[in-house]
């Protein structure tokens, strides 16, 4: 027997706790989102499951909720906006002071392999003009932009808060 409290807001909606406990079913376009998860995990990365607490924070941020994830070194953070960056639309920006791990990672995810690369590009200060050239005329022309996924750095991102 489950012993927890379980807050509810005065309006009766499920507190964080409920929904990161998986208490609160999630209603059929949440779930039908989650199976997207579950299947690029699968597909695209080929893991059979989530690591520790990875599929909390992949179901919060489909969700929509403004997640704060601290693991250590090798303990999958970077899933854990992946993921949700390929099953939703749009473009996911991912701010790091480490180009060089943001290399990596575009490396990665552009080359997974059955020709099942991720789109994504680094928006940094060793960027070409002919490459930021090519990431600005894809934000900004397209309706729906192919890019899954824009790395960047602190210090370049001040340039687009302008």
């Amino acid at each position: 027997m489950n012993n927890k409290r379980r807050r509810k807001s005065s309006a009766g909606a499920a507190s964080a706790f409920d929904v990161l406990s998986g208490s609160v079913a999630a209603d059929p376009a949440q779930r039908a989102r989650r199976a997207s998860a579950r299947f690029a995990l699968r597909a695209l990365w080929g893991y059979e499951d989530y690591r520790a607490t990875q599929k909390d924070v992949v179901h919060a941020a489909l969700a929509g909720d403004d997640c704060l994830v601290v693991m250590p070194t090798g303990g999958g953070k970077s899933l854990c906006f992946q993921i949700p960056a390929v099953v939703d639309a749009g473009v996911t920006v991912v701010l790091s002071p480490l180009i060089s791990l943001m290399e990596d990672q575009i490396n990665h995810l552009v080359s997974l392999p059955g020709g099942n690369g991720i789109p994504a590009m680094c928006w940094c200060s060793n960027a070409t003009s002919s490459a930021k050239q090519a990431m600005g005329q894809e934000l900004a022309q397209k309706v729906h932009p192919t890019l899954k996924l824009l790395y960047t750095t602190p210090e370049v991102s001040l340039v687009f808060l302008r």
